[in-house]
């Protein structure tokens, strides 16, 4: 798993498009609603760093512990949680 550069998006436009957002971190992945996310990005007027927007996200709607695994079939069985939340 890996973040992109610390940034909420690759492109500013796709934060009115987003209806789960991911922060991902080592061994960790983060779930968010992407109506949290477009609140917090615009009280802070459009911030597009991770650091930026998390204080103001509060909860997340999932955390989970993502172990450095051998294959993506092994790491499939570490993240159902969030498959489940993302397509039910």
């Amino acid at each position: 798993m890996e973040s992109f550069n610390n940034a909420a998006t690759p492109y500013r436009s796709l934060v009115s498009h987003v209806d789960f957002f991911i922060v991902a971190a080592p061994s960790r992945l983060l779930l968010y609603s992407g109506d949290k996310l477009r609140l917090v990005y615009e009280a802070l007027g459009g911030a597009t760093r991770v650091d930026s927007l998390l204080p103001l996200l509060s909860k997340p709607l999932l955390a989970l512990e993502t172990p450095i695994v051998e294959s993506p079939a092994d790491l499939s069985t570490h993240i159902g949680q969030l498959a489940e939340i993302l397509a039910p």
